[in-house]
C-alpha cells in the first residue's frame, strides 16, 4: 500500500465540515412502531459542501462500532487498515488467476495497488480516509490485446461514532437492567452453543445430506463437505456425543454463573458506598459499566437511543456528500452498532435516495437487544427482516443488500436474524445442511470462524481475512474485478478455518501440558537440576564481579529439594503455558498467511495440510502423555481406564478439525409484498404501547 499527496485528493478535511442542511419530510416516522421519531432526511434538501464534493469517490464506507466507549479514530483504524490492506493485495494480484503465483510481484513500471490521498484520525472532525485502488484489467497479460493501464476506483472510509451521542445511565440503573436482561444473555448463549456440540455433528451421522451435494450456481462460494462414509458418521456421532456432555457441564456453569450475578449486581451499587469495597473494585465496576451501559440506554431509553440513530445517520448524510455522481454508500456496523443502524436504514432514513446499497452486520447483537422501548410507545422487539424488505424492495426497483456475518462461538450474535425463532433456526440449520434455509426470509448469512473460543469472537471480526475483510473488500473495489478462481478460494477458506480450529484445540492443549507438568515424575527434578545449574553460573559471576550477592536455590524447594514451593510451581507452569501458546500462535499465523496472501498451488496445500496435522498431533500427544504421566503416579490403579479415555479424547482432538462441516452461505432471500402485508397485525395495545 502507497500514500501519496498526488493526484485528486481532499484538500480540505473532509469530515472537519459540518453535516449539510437537510430539511424534513412533512411526514415524520411511524409513532406506532418507535417510540421516538426522527424526521426523515433528504440529500437534495441543501447543497453539498464543496469540501465534500472534491473528494469524488466512486464508493464510501460507514463503519459503526458496537457496544462499549470507542475512542476517536479507533472504529475507522480497526477496519480500515485490514480492509485496504486486503483491497491493495487484490488489487496488486486481481488478474492472477491460479493459486501459488500470489506471492511474485510484477515489476513493469505500473504499480497497481491502493494508495491513500487524504485521511483525517484525530481533531474536531469526523475520522475518515480517502484512497485510490488501481489494478489490471483481466487482459492486461494477454499479447493479443491491447496494452490498457487497468480501472481506478477511489474508496472512502468514515467512523460513526454515537457512543458520545448521549448521557449513560447511571451505575445503579445499569445494574438494575443487567440482573434481568441477564438471563436473556445465557439462555441465548447456552442455545447457540449447544446447537453448535451437538446438532453440527449429528448432520455428520446421516449417509446422505443435502450437504454433499456440488455448489450450484446459486451457491458457489459454498463449502462441500467430503462424502460421508461409516467411519466418518460414527467418528460423528461420537463428537455429538461429546457435545452432549459438554453442553450438559456449559448449563450447570452457566445456571450457576447467572445465580451468582443476579445476586450480586444489584448490590454492587450499595457496595460501592464502602470505602474499602469502592477502591478494590472500582475500576472494574467502572470497565463493566462502560461496556454493557449503552445496551441497557438502547433498550431502556427511547430518547438517548435516537441521540446514537442521529449519530449514524449523519455519517450517511455526511458520505453522501463525499460520492461523485452515481455512487454508493455501503454500512458495516458491529455489535450493538448493527441493531443501531438497521434501525437507522430501515426506519428513520429512505437509504435508497442516498444510494445505500449495502449493509454488512459482525457480530449483529439486533436480535438480543431488540429496539428501544418503554415509555414513548414502543414495547416490541425488532421485526428486522421485515422492515428491511419494505424498505429496500421499492417500486424503483433499487434494492439494499444485507450480508451478515456471525462467528459460531459469538455469544451476542448467537446466529442468523430473522423476526421469528423459527426463522432463525431454519436458517441457522442452511448454514450446515445445503439449501435447508434459503427459502425463509432474510439477509444473506455468513457463517464464520474467528478464534474459535467465546470469550474472543466477538472482537475478533476485523482479524478475519479469510471471511470477513476478503469479500468486504471486494465490495468497496466494485464488479470490475477479474472473476476469482473459485476453487482456490474455497481451498484458503478451509485452511484459514483449519488454522482457527487448531489454534483453539492447540491452546487447551498447552494448558493442559502446562498445569499436568508439576505432578509428571522427574519434570520438578530436572527443572531444580536446571535451575541448580544456572544459579551456579550466576553465582560464579558475581564472585567475579567481587559482589557478596549470592543466589540460592533451597529457598524455593521444599526440605528434601526435591519439589517446588507452590508459588515457584505456580510459576513455571504459567510460564510453561505461555511459551507453548506462544509457539502455538506464531506456527498459526505463519501457516495462516501462507493460506490467505500466498494462495498455495494443490500441492503446496496438500503439505500445508499435512504439516497442520502433524502439529496438531504433537500438542495433543503431548498432552495426552502428561495427563497419562500424572495419572500414573497419582493412582496407577486408574490408568489402564484412563488411558482408554485419554486416547479417544486425544483422537478427537487430532481428527475433528479435519472432518468438522464448513459452514455455507446461505443465500440472501426475499418475499413478495403482499406476503408481508399478509403477516397479522399487532394488537394496538404492543404497537402502542399502551
Amino acid at each position: 500500500m502507497r500514500i501519496s499527496r498526488r493526484g485528486r485528493q481532499a484538500t480540505a478535511p473532509v469530515a472537519a465540515a459540518p453535516a449539510p442542511a437537510v430539511a424534513a419530510s412533512p411526514l415524520p416516522l411511524s409513532p406506532a412502531e418507535h417510540g421516538v421519531m426522527i424526521e426523515r432526511r433528504e440529500p437534495d434538501a441543501a447543497p453539498t459542501p464543496a469540501e465534500h464534493r472534491a473528494v469524488d469517490a466512486d464508493i464510501a464506507l460507514v463503519v459503526v462500532h458496537g457496544m462499549g466507549q470507542a475512542t476517536q479514530g479507533s472504529t475507522l483504524l480497526e477496519w480500515a487498515e485490514p480492509l485496504l490492506g486486503r483491497a491493495d493485495w487484490i488489487a496488486k494480484y486481481a488478474h492472477v488467476t491460479e493459486p501459488g503465483l500470489h506471492e511474485r510481484p510484477i515489476d513493469d513500471g505500473w504499480a497497481p495497488g491502493v494508495t491513500v490521498i487524504g485521511s483525517v484520525l484525530s481533531g474536531p472532525g469526523t475520522p475518515y480516509v480517502v484512497a485510490d485502488a488501481v489494478w489490471r484489467d483481466a487482459s492486461a497479460d494477454d499479447e493479443d490485446a491491447p496494452s490498457t493501464p487497468g480501472q481506478r476506483r477511489r474508496i472512502a472510509i468514515l467512523e460513526a461514532r454515537w457512543s458520545e451521542s448521549f448521557v449513560p445511565m447511571t451505575r445503579s440503573e445499569v445494574f438494575r437492567w443487567g440482573a434481568r436482561f441477564l438471563w436473556r444473555v445465557l439462555w441465548r448463549m447456552f442455545r447457540q452453543f449447544a446447537r453448535t456440540l451437538v446438532r453440527v455433528p449429528s448432520f455428520g451421522t446421516r449417509a446422505a445430506s443435502a450437504a454433499t451435494r456440488p455448489p450450484t450456481r446459486q451457491t458457489a462460494a459454498a463449502h462441500v463437505d467430503p462424502p460421508r462414509g461409516l467411519l466418518r458418521r460414527l467418528f460423528s456421532g461420537l463428537l455429538m456425543l461429546f457435545g452432549v456432555l459438554l453442553s450438559a457441564g456449559l448449563a450447570v456453569v452457566l445456571l450457576a454463573l447467572g445465580a451468582l450475578l443476579t445476586l450480586i449486581l444489584p448490590l454492587l451499587s450499595p457496595l460501592m458506598l464502602i470505602p474499602f469495597v469502592k477502591k478494590h473494585v472500582q475500576n472494574v465496576v467502572d470497565a463493566l459499566v462502560a461496556f454493557v451501559g449503552d445496551v441497557g440506554t438502547w433498550r431502556e431509553r427511547p430518547l438517548r437511543a435516537a441521540a446514537m440513530r442521529m449519530a449514524v445517520q449523519d455519517r450517511i448524510v455526511e458520505a453522501h456528500g463525499m460520492l461523485s455522481p452515481g455512487g454508493e454508500i455501503v454500512v458495516l456496523a458491529h455489535s450493538e452498532g448493527a441493531a443501531i443502524s438497521a434501525e437507522t436504514l430501515f426506519v428513520d432514513m429512505a437509504p435508497l435516495r442516498f444510494n445505500v446499497t449495502q449493509l454488512h452486520t459482525v457480530g449483529a447483537a439486533n436480535t438480543l437487544l431488540g429496539t428501544p422501548r418503554g415509555g414513548f410507545g414502543s414495547s416490541r422487539e425488532g421485526h428486522w427482516v421485515r422492515e428491511w424488505l419494505a424498505n429496500s424492495a421499492l417500486p424503483d426497483g433499487g434494492l439494499v443488500r444485507w450480508h451478515n456475518y456471525w462467528a459460531i462461538w459469538d455469544p451476542f450474535a448467537a446466529g442468523p436474524l430473522g423476526d421469528s425463532t423459527a426463522a432463525r433456526a431454519a436458517r441457522w440449520k442452511g448454514s450446515y445442511v445445503l439449501g435447508a434455509g434459503d427459502e425463509v426470509p432474510g439477509p444473506s448469512e455468513h457463517a464464520v470462524h474467528n478464534t474459535s473460543m467465546p470469550v474472543t469472537d466477538h472482537q475478533s471480526y476485523s482479524g478475519n481475512t479469510a471471511q470477513v475483510i476478503d469479500p468486504v473488500a471486494r465490495v468497496l473495489l466494485g464488479d470490475g474485478l477479474p472473476a476469482e478462481n473459485e476453487a482456490a478460494a474455497r481451498t484458503s477458506v478451509a485452511q484459514s478455518v483449519l488454522i482457527r480450529r487448531s489454534r483453539g484445540a492447540n491452546l487447551i492443549s498447552s494448558v493442559v501440558i502446562a498445569a499436568m507438568l508439576p505432578f509428571v515424575p522427574g519434570v520438578q527434578a530436572a527443572v531444580i537440576a536446571a535451575l541448580s545449574w544456572a544459579v551456579a553460573v550466576i553465582n560464579s559471576v558475581l564472585a567475579w564481579l567481587q559482589l557478596e550477592l549470592r543466589l540460592d536455590v533451597a529457598t524455593i524447594t521444599d526440605d528434601a529439594g526435591e519439589r517446588l514451593d507452590v508459588w515457584p510451581a505456580v510459576i513455571g507452569v504459567v510460564l510453561a503455558a505461555a511459551l507453548l501458546i506462544w509457539l502455538n500462535s506464531l506456527y498459526a499465523s505463519r501457516s495462516e498467511r501462507q493460506a490467505v496472501w500466498e494462495r498455495l498451488s494443490p500441492m503446496a496445500a496438500q503439505r500445508w495440510f499435512r504439516q497442520e496435522l502433524l502439529v496438531r498431533a504433537s500438542y495433543a500427544v503431548a498432552a495426552a502423555l502428561a495427563v497419562a504421566l500424572a495419572i500414573a503416579a497419582a493412582a496407577p490403579v486408574a490408568l489402564p481406564f484412563a488411558a482408554t479415555a485419554i486416547a479417544i479424547v486425544t483422537l478427537s482432538v487430532i481428527i475433528a478439525p479435519n472432518v468438522g462441516a464448513l459452514p455455507f452461505t446461505v443465500p440472501e432471500r426475499r418475499v413478495a409484498e403482499q406476503r408481508i402485508a399478509e403477516e397479522p397485525a399487532a394488537p394496538a395495545s404492543e404497537e402502542h404501547g399502551v
